[in-house]
């Protein structure tokens, strides 16, 4: 049996992370079908360095799953489609986190999906390895009958655009991560393929090998009571992580076998959870490792004494998330942060010499001229105060986040007069599988905010003008 796993590239916009992260999610995947599955033949296509033409000419396999990114989902539909033409037995499923709160809607409208895979993969697809679609299959949108093309004229006649009549949902359940294999890189065909994009974005570091983690799953402020950032997508609200010590060996092999020099670790704040990072420091030095970490943090988790685990463990750089210049802006992000704690975290992190990249957002609720100001002059004082790279974006309400729920329930009265198109946005995108993220952007921004969305991305310019290197999320491509 051939199980393939494929990551489309984005069409019409820059790749997210300029491509040198690995697919961790279709690696876990593949990793976890090897070992229930030895004899099955995994193979992981990543559009960041397969041209996607050339990853639809070679899909051919019993079982193809697709993972694809709000930025990469029409060309994923488009490769399933063609796929299911010239090889009807073939069973293509999706999944990840774009799919996941839309799966109903998209198994109803897409006539070639067999099926699709919500949350954690690993444990669906090796079922679906040993015994196909079926109620045994924790986390899988499937079956639905197809319906006639009266039927389907019928449901247009409605608003609906659909080809399958009531589908199915098995029960959700997310795995436990300490009983999960860890990424088996070597299922990946060129990691210098992934550090060469690396090394062309930050020379500083050329030839160094980097390879991405994930230590933890979830975001502890997510999982708390009232947490979650109002932009925030992510479809799990439970925080999960590997044990520590075993975490270290895995980087210890990465380290050996495979020659990583940095460390992207993924999770969403390794500096959160002190007791897993103390007792990690403790492996690492016990192991005798010397790879480089870059990781992301929340600055209000950030003291004294995190300053000196992240030394113990050779931190290089922290992502953190300020997200607004603005107070108020803050508590529209519900952030639970201050100016004054992202100042105190800032200049602990630059004294210990460790880079910081800020993020900033633009486009809350309320946005203003005013509110604006405050962001871009608080970026320059970050820059000026030792930050190294400044990231940045326009806020894209993609579901499940806050931001769409908040999105879906305004009453149309309140959207009518200031949207940049004549739909609702309740009606026009809880009926749609396609979200084109700059729509999204539009859209929110001229219903919610007090300055329009050129305004903003004029602003974004200044933002992008402040550090040397600075990265945007869901920029257009020059093609």
């Amino acid at each position: 049996m051939k199980l393939q796993l494929v990551l489309p590239q984005e069409e019409n916009y820059q790749p997210l992370n300029e491509g040198w992260w690995l697919p961790l999610g279709l690696t876990s995947i593949g990793t976890s079908v090897k070992a229930s599955h030895p004899d099955v033949e995994v193979e992981i296509l990543d559009g960041r360095h397969v041209p996607n033409d050339e990853i639809s000419n070679r899909l051919d396999g019993d079982i193809v799953g697709f993972g694809p990114s709000v930025t990469s989902y029409v060309p994923a539909l488009r490769m399933a489609k063609e796929l299911k033409e010239k090889s009807p037995s073939s069973l293509v499923v999706f999944g990840g986190p774009y799919v996941t709160p839309m799966s109903g809607t998209i198994l109803m409208r897409r006539s070639f999906i067999d099926g699709i895979v919500a949350m954690d993969g690993e444990e669906s697809l090796e079922k679906i390895v040993a015994g196909g679609l079926s109620g045994e299959v924790p986390n899988l949108t499937f079956g639905g009958e197809l319906i006639s093309e009266d039927l389907q004229a019928h449901a247009r006649e409605r608003g609906l655009d659909i080809v399958r009549g009531p589908v199915r949902k098995t029960p959700r359940r997310m795995i436990r991560v300490k009983d999960a294999p860890f990424p088996d890189i070597s299922l990946l065909p060129d990691l210098e393929k992934y550090w060469q994009d690396f090394w062309r974005t930050y020379p500083q570091h050329d030839g160094k090998g980097i390879i991405a983690t994930a230590a933890q799953r979830g975001c502890t402020y997510r999982a708390r009571k009232g947490g979650g950032c109002f932009f925030c997508s992510r479809v799990d609200n439970k925080y999960r992580v590997t044990d520590p010590k075993e975490y270290a060996e895995y980087v210890k092999l990465l380290e050996g076998k495979f020659g990583a020099n940095i460390i992207e670790e993924s999770s969403d704040d390794l500096v959160a959870n002190k007791n897993w990072l103390r007792r990690f420091a403790d492996a690492y030095e016990e192991l005798g490792l010397t790879v480089e970490y870059r990781l992301f943090g929340r600055a209000d988790k950030i003291d004294e004494e995190t300053i000196s685990l992240l030394k113990r463990i050779r931190a290089q750089s922290v992502f953190v998330g300020y997200e607004s210049g603005d107070e108020d802006m803050l508590k529209v992000c519900n952030k639970s942060l201050s100016l004054d704690r992202a100042r105190h975290s800032t200049k602990l992190l630059v004294n210990a010499g460790i880079e910081v990249v800020g993020a900033f957002i633009l486009g809350f609720p309320g946005e203003s001229e005013r509110s604006v100001d405050n962001t871009v002059g608080f970026a320059q004082e970050m820059y000026e105060m030792g930050v190294g790279t400044i990231s940045y974006a326009i806020l894209t309400p993609l579901p499940p986040s806050p931001a769409w729920q908040f999105m879906r329930a305004q009453p149309l009265a309140v959207l009518q007069s200031r949207l940049r198109r004549g739909v609702t946005l309740g009606t026009d995108y809880g009926n749609s599988d396609v979200l084109d993220p700059v729509e999204l952007q539009q859209d929110f921004v001229g219903a919610f905010c007090e300055v329009e969305y050129d305004y903003l991305t004029d602003r974004l310019r200044e933002l992008s003008e402040i550090s040397e290197v600075d990265t945007g999320d869901f920029v257009p491509s020059a093609n």
